[in-house]
């Protein structure tokens, strides 16, 4: 017993303990759940060098759903049944020790077990064990936010409602960022990884200081979707480009540095932020050189001088007129 809580210690084949439980992940096609997404080629690997009699002495972490432990006796009862408990940590050493016994070396493995641990315990466990050993992927940890019982700072409270915000953007068939956010794993070309969303929108969205930050969380939604929205109205060849500048680093922070501006000319030009208004705010600079910013590198200074260049164009445009 540690911490208040019990647990118990025993081995296991690896092929037993598999059918017992399963590899609780979260994934791109799966909301529920608080693993990170398995990597293929590390579990081959795992597997290849069980199977050439490799060591692997590290416990495997399981919560089990159901299970009575006899007091009297000292033995743990487990129901004889598939999938009655998830991997804490370890996913990848299960996995690949059950490819190992497919191919013949079935190795034992310790287990250390605990009994119908509540969710928020598990996910807490998890990032405990994992944040400083083999530093959790930001974008996981922002994911996990509301989950976690620690008292949350104004950074985390932020944090929290752009990945609920995040969440629902990608899942919105009408949104242009359908499918293009990368929660788990590292961006591909054409999308935005969770932890750069949240570093372009985190200032934008701060409840003290941000410009969005009095709104209400389907008002930040919506104006986000409309601004990307008047983006694809205003800029249609550079948005349909594959990959789009707007959804490449570089000018993502490059347009959301525009963002204040943008939204105050909206407003008090237009006297909204639809998706039409911003248009129309950027329909005075239809002739603008997105492709002049693929020149500047990358890095925090390109975006800031891709943003200041579309804001003082954006300036010049409306002092003009």
């Amino acid at each position: 017993t540690q911490g208040g809580q019990t647990f118990y210690l025993f081995k296991m084949k690896a092929s037993r303990l598999w059918d017992l439980t399963q590899i609780n992940r979260r994934s791109e096609d799966k909301v529920a759940g608080y693993q990170r997404a398995l990597s293929a080629s590390r579990v081959k690997s795992i597997a290849r060098f069980i199977a050439s009699n490799g060591l692997i002495p590290g416990s495997i972490i399981v919560s089990f759903d159901k299970g009575e432990f006899s007091e009297t006796s000292g033995n743990l009862t487990l129901p004889n049944r598939k999938n009655i408990g998830w991997i804490i940590d370890g996913q990848h050493r299960m996995a690949g020790a059950k490819e190992a016994a497919e191919k013949g070396v079935d190795p034992e493995l310790p287990i250390v077990a605990f009994l119908k641990l509540k969710l928020e315990k598990q996910i807490a466990l998890f990032v405990t064990i994992n944040k400083e050993a083999r530093s959790v992927p930001a974008s996981l940890y922002i994911d996990l936010l509301k989950h976690l019982p620690h008292k949350k700072t104004e950074k985390d409270l932020t944090d929290e409602r752009i990945a609920d915000i995040t969440r629902s953007l990608d899942s919105d068939e009408t949104s242009p960022f359908h499918q293009r956010i990368a929660f788990t794993r590292q961006a591909s070309k054409g999308e935005i990884s969770l932890v750069n969303f949240a570093r372009i929108l985190r200032p934008h969205l701060a409840r003290q200081a941000g410009i969005l930050g009095l709104c209400t969380e389907v008002e930040q939604e919506g104006a986000i979707n409309n601004y990307y929205r008047a983006l694809k109205l205003a800029f249609p060849e550079a948005f349909k480009k594959e990959p789009s500048i707007f959804f490449r680093t570089i000018g993502f922070g490059a347009v959301w540095r525009a963002f204040p501006l943008a939204f105050n000319l909206a407003n008090s030009k237009f006297r909204s932020v639809s998706a039409a208004s911003f248009a129309k705010v950027f329909s005075t600079i239809k002739g603008f050189n997105f492709e002049a910013w693929e020149q500047l590198g990358t890095g925090t200074a390109a975006e800031i001088q891709a943003g200041d260049d579309l804001v003082a164009e954006l300036q010049e445009a409306f002092t003009e007129g």
